[in-house]
């Protein structure tokens, strides 16, 4: 399995399970203020993300099933959807609620 979907993957397990959402959001922020979220990892699951990179039904199940978050709609689009604002929300200052 590619080592970037792990991370991901425990990223989304780890802090949206037990959190709500502006809270593991401020969780991972900070993970990458201090470093133990490396740029390099973070630049490397952007661009899984930003080029669709995920194997197919992949964003769907990270998001339902390992993050435990319901979605509008469970559709892969719609996961992804979730995805892009989840990297625009760790990037900028401002948090916007899914």
């Amino acid at each position: 399995m590619n080592t970037t979907i792990e991370q991901l993957r425990g990223l989304l397990a780890e802090h949206f399970k037990y959190y709500k959402y502006r809270d593991a959001i401020a969780e991972i922020k900070a993970l990458k203020a201090s470093g133990k979220l490396s740029e390099e990892t973070w630049n490397n699951i952007k661009n899984l993300i930003n080029n669709r990179d995920l194997p197919k039904g992949q964003a769907l199940n990270l998001i339902a099933f390992d993050s435990n978050l319901p979605l509008d709609e469970d559709t892969e689009q719609e996961a992804y959807k979730w995805l892009d604002l989840f990297i625009n929300n760790i990037d900028q200052n401002e948090i916007v609620d899914y």
